[in-house]
């Protein structure tokens, strides 16, 4: 999503829309090569499931109340934590 909205210039709320189906062909594709390959853990996945549900339902409720402005300034806040995220373990290891 990040580089459809900052790279491309695609407005956010495509961009919001676009962005569910990359993560699931990618998400099928990775499934399929550690399936293929035996690393795949059905109990750590049958334990995530509920909450991706979940957190599917709480989000597309959330979007529905919120302004384009807001997407975007909390969009801002997690591009910049995962950031510091990233610095703070680069400075760390």
């Amino acid at each position: 999503m990040p580089m459809l909205v900052l790279v491309f210039g695609v407005p956010m709320n495509i961009a919001v829309g676009s962005s569910p189906l990359m993560v699931r062909l990618t998400a099928f594709g990775g499934f399929l090569s550690h399936l293929a390959a035996g690393h795949f853990d059905w109990k750590v996945a049958s334990a995530l499931v509920p909450g991706i549900f979940l957190g599917r339902r709480y989000g597309a409720r959330r979007r529905l109340k919120s302004t384009k402005l807001k997407m975007k300034r909390f969009f801002g806040y997690v591009l910049a934590a995962l950031a510091g995220f990233l610095i703070i373990r680069t400075i760390l290891n």
